[in-house]
């Protein structure tokens, strides 16, 4: 993906990142509350496949019609399931829906009235966005509480999980690109207390 957010006229910009079941959305939430003004890259992700939509017809005939539901819309759970176990398939599927999600998030960023902005996006770094952003901010875990915490909150078996998370871009790689770095091993509250001191420095550094 070579696009870019232009960023004159729009707000700084915080990449918030993270692998999967590593905790973004509770922090989000903490940043919400002091502040922040949100965009979900998921949500985004699904509204650009609603039913009728050029994106979800393009899925439709490069991965054939088996994946619509009778009601028309995406059987997410089946195409996630094929394109986690293909590189290639996960691949094509981000091509076709990484550009519309960059123009929505785009023109919600835009819409923005305030100082500091979040996009919370699992695949950011993947996706090369790290160029979009003003700064990275990578919510991290180490793999096993990464694993016990996915398999809990989607009911997953160890296997599948597992899968799921190595799909993603390694940790160690992840660590490399971000500029600050949110240790979430610990409980909700150690998690909150540091998230409003990055937040507090951050509003400071930028005056």
């Amino acid at each position: 993906m070579k696009k870019r957010f232009k960023k004159k006229n729009r707000p700084y910009t915080i990449g918030l990142t993270g692998g999967i079941a590593s905790g973004k959305n509770f922090v989000a939430e903490v940043l919400v509350r002091h502040g922040a003004y949100l965009l979900d890259a998921d949500k985004a992700a699904r509204e650009v496949v609603s039913p009728g939509s050029p994106v979800l017809e393009s899925i439709f005939e490069k991965f054939g019609c088996e994946y619509r539901l009778s009601d028309g819309t995406l059987d997410r759970k089946a195409l996630a399931s094929r394109v986690f176990s293909d590189p290639e398939a996960l691949k094509d599927l981000n091509a076709l829906t990484h550009p519309a999600i960059m123009d929505m998030l785009e023109f919600d960023l835009r819409k923005c009235g305030g100082k500091i902005a979040v996009i919370m996006a699992p695949v950011l770094l993947e996706a090369g966005g790290r160029e979009w952003v003003d700064e990275v901010w990578l919510v991290d875990v180490r793999p096993g509480v990464q694993v016990k915490r996915l398999m809990k909150r989607d009911g997953m078996d160890r296997a599948e999980a597992e899968k799921r998370i190595r799909s993603q871009m390694q940790p160690e790689k992840k660590r490399k690109m971000a500029d600050i770095i949110i240790d979430n091993n610990g409980n909700r509250k150690t998690t909150a207390s540091h998230v409003r001191r990055l937040w507090d420095e951050l509003n400071r550094r930028l005056g």
